[in-house]
């Protein structure tokens, strides 16, 4: 016999509140009073939002003491059968306690991770093997995958062995900059002052080196007014500052703050995006969404969904020839309309839970 309680809960466990996940979870309360919300941090300012308050009663992981941690995972790991849980990641405590009990019990999950398949794909083959097998053995293969592109899909059918899938993709409910929805006008640039801009962590992931380098390739007189705008701060800081030295064309701003973001992209025709690990990227979506054209490595999870030859342009990760070449490429295209709004990722959310109950 099933094991069942009236009025069953609905757990989100989640790594940390965010501006786009937020708005998320907020409206996903309104909309099933049963939903308990579990984060794992309750800060983590290294992504430059600060911390984020959410408008519904939510339990963090790293302010409870022991006793109430036991409790905790005792709970997730023994939902009833008419209990789901939908877990934001599969590392941690409450996240392993929630898949264990899963296995255990039977209990509906739901898994979800921006985890890009590509990036997987160049480990060495040992570690990738014993990955595989680690996340075979923890996640139950009744689970349900919610996926936010193609490359994370291949990432839970081909390394999970999830067949279960859901396309929900990320979406930004509120734009950086912006108090509350609103139509953005089509975006005319100017071809011989194009305004490019790089947002992200100072770090060597982002390889904001080859941003520079492949704008400093771009010497003739026809780009002595372009500008590149870089956003952020972080441990490169002063060997990328040496790297942009003698070139005026380069402006540092330093880190800022989410709510004012939405000016950059205001003032700016292109985003550029040279990751070489990135497995989705937002800021295609925030970009994508004020009307820059985009110019993203081939190693950003998001660039496959969103981008298209009339947006942007994908170019092969630390190939800094082929990064100017794109740069070139987006002074062509100097008439562009925002991404218009998607389906609200809550409506989605809701939609796969009824879908599994």
């Amino acid at each position: 016999m099933l094991r069942r309680k009236p009025n069953p809960r609905t757990w989100f466990i989640s790594e940390v509140p965010t501006p786009q996940r937020t708005p998320t979870f907020h409206e996903i309360s309104r909309q099933l009073p049963s939903a308990k919300f579990i984060f794992m941090r309750s800060q983590k300012g290294d992504q430059g939002w600060g911390q984020i308050t959410p408008g519904h009663e939510a339990t963090y992981w790293d302010k409870m003491n022991l006793w109430r941690r036991l409790r905790l995972l005792a709970t997730l790991a023994t939902r009833t059968q008419s209990e789901i849980a939908v877990s934001f990641g599969y590392r941690g405590a409450p996240r392993i306690a929630t898949l264990v009990g899963s296995k255990c019990f039977r209990s509906p999950v739901v898994v979800r991770s921006d985890t890009n398949q590509s990036q997987i794909a160049k480990q060495p083959r040992i570690k990738r093997a014993l990955r595989r097998r680690l996340l075979r053995t923890l996640i139950p293969k009744s689970a349900v995958a919610w996926t936010i592109g193609t490359e994370n899909e291949r990432f839970w059918r081909r390394e999970v062995g999830l067949t279960r899938t859901v396309r929900i993709p990320y979406e930004v409910p509120m734009l950086p900059g912006m108090r509350q929805p609103g139509s953005i006008e089509a975006r005319v640039s100017n071809p011989r002052a194009m305004r490019l801009l790089a947002v992200g962590r100072l770090i060597e992931l982002k390889r904001i080196d080859d941003t520079i380098a492949a704008f400093k390739l771009l010497s003739e007189t026809a780009y002595k007014d372009w500008s590149l705008t870089i956003v952020g701060d972080g441990p490169e800081r002063a060997k990328l500052g040496q790297l942009a030295c003698g070139d005026p064309r380069i402006c540092f701003t330093g880190a800022t703050d989410y709510a004012t973001l939405g000016h950059h992209f205001e003032s700016s025709d292109a985003l550029v995006i040279a990751s070489s690990s990135e497995h989705w990227g937002l800021v295609v979506n925030e970009a994508l969404g004020y009307g820059l054209y985009v110019l993203a490595s081939d190693s950003v999870g998001a660039a496959v969904d969103l981008i298209t030859p009339q947006s942007g342009f994908i170019f092969r990760s630390g190939d800094r020839n082929s990064l100017a070449d794109a740069m070139k490429r987006a002074g062509k295209f100097t008439e562009r309309q925002p991404r218009p709004a998607a389906p609200k990722t809550s409506t989605l959310m809701l939609e796969a839970l009824n879908e599994i109950r």
